[in-house]
This record gives structure tokens, sequence and C-alpha cells, in this order.
């Protein structure tokens, strides 16, 4: 197989969707319960409590739930990264996208930091350390699934950098 390094490379990397996985199914608990609550509330005062409000608020409390699901799953959508031969880019925002383009020539190092449900589930959240006119700079690439795939990539995007400095260095 020839060199891959060599060539360009485009990777879209998506955080793991299991935190607005979780965040929906709470969401849905927390509506439900707010709904139980409330219709309780309207069979105390009333005996007939769709009559007297519990159809429209059954509606008002699905339309807001909706509407946050569905922002939850946009944010998702549109907030993610892309690694290229010679770049890391940031996507954020859904309605405004924002791009930041950090170049991979002037990194250092990269690293991964996990957590519990990380090690479980199998994502974490990648740091690559940049060096620029004598500050340093993290990118953190949150949620990541299968963290290790992609460190591998940068850092053997890394070494092709480093590569023409290594023989002036010994």
């Amino acid at each position: 197989m020839p060199n891959e390094n060599t060539h360009s490379f485009k990777m879209t990397i998506r955080k793991t969707f299991l935190i607005p996985f979780l965040k929906l199914v709470l969401l849905q608990v927390l509506f439900v319960g707010i709904y139980m609550l409330l219709l309780k509330q309207l069979n105390e005062i009333t005996t007939t409590p769709l009559k007297s409000g519990g159809i429209i608020l059954f509606l008002i409390l699905h339309s807001l739930q909706f509407f946050w699901s569905i922002y939850i799953l946009t944010k998702w959508f549109f907030n993610y990264y892309e690694l290229t031969s010679k770049d890391i880019i940031v996507y954020s925002g859904v309605i405004f996208q924002h791009k930041k383009y950090f170049s991979l020539e002037r990194a250092e190092m990269v690293s991964l930091k996990r957590g519990i449900l990380g090690r479980i589930f199998n994502f974490g959240t990648i740091c690559v350390e940049l060096y620029m006119a004598s500050n340093r700079y993290e990118v953190l690439m949150h949620r990541v699934p299968h963290p290790e795939t992609y460190i591998e990539v940068i850092e053997k995007t890394l070494a092709e950098f480093g590569s023409p400095s290594l023989p002036n260095d010994s």
C-alpha cells in the first residue's frame, strides 16, 4: 500500500449520539412528569379535566417538548469537526454557521481525556495542543466516538509535518 500520509484527506467527525439520546429520554420523562402533575391538579379542581384545559395543556407541553427535541437534534447535527491533511475545522452554530480553522502544522501534541461514560461507551475528548506566536492553544474535540482512530490519523499527520525537520536536528 503506498504511503497514504502524502495524500490529502477529509474526515467529518460528529460527537457521539449517546448524550443527545440521553437528553431526549430525560426530556420525555420530565414532560410526562409535568403533565401528570398538572393533570392531577386539574382532577382535584374539576371532575372533567379534559374539558377544563387538559387538552390545551397537553398540546402546549407536547409542542414545547417537540421544539426542544428539534433543538437538541439540530445542535448535535450542526456542531461537528472536520479533520483534513492540514487542518482541524470546528463547525458550530445552528442558524449562523461558524468555522474555526486550526493548522496541524502548528500542533505539538495530541492527547485523550475520558470520563467513566467515555470508557464504557468508547468516546472521549481529543486535545490537540497548538503553539502560535509563543502562545499555547488547545483544540478540544468533545465526545468523539472511537477517538483512538482519529488520534492515530492526527499523529501520522504530525509525524509527516515533522519529518522534514528530523534529519536536520540530528
